[in-house]
């Protein structure tokens, strides 16, 4: 994971979107509101991981991966 200590956005690429508290929830909108590819980039990586979650092992979620 990359050090990004004292960034505004540190924890919103830490957390799953679902588990964010209030404020976290209200800056990821923000940045979805001003950066379409941001936005983009978050969901995919949302759906991402939840084919990760789903999956018991990693060979399986890159099956899930590459056939998504």
């Amino acid at each position: 994971m990359s050090d990004c200590r004292g960034f505004p956005h540190e924890r919103l690429h830490q957390d799953n979107e679902k588990d964010l508290t209030k404020k976290p929830s209200q800056k990821l909108a923000q940045v979805k509101e001003v950066s379409p590819t941001l936005k983009t980039m978050h969901e995919l990586k949302e759906k991402i991981r939840q084919i990760f979650d789903e999956t018991n092992d990693w060979l399986g979620g890159l099956f899930k991966l590459g056939t998504w």
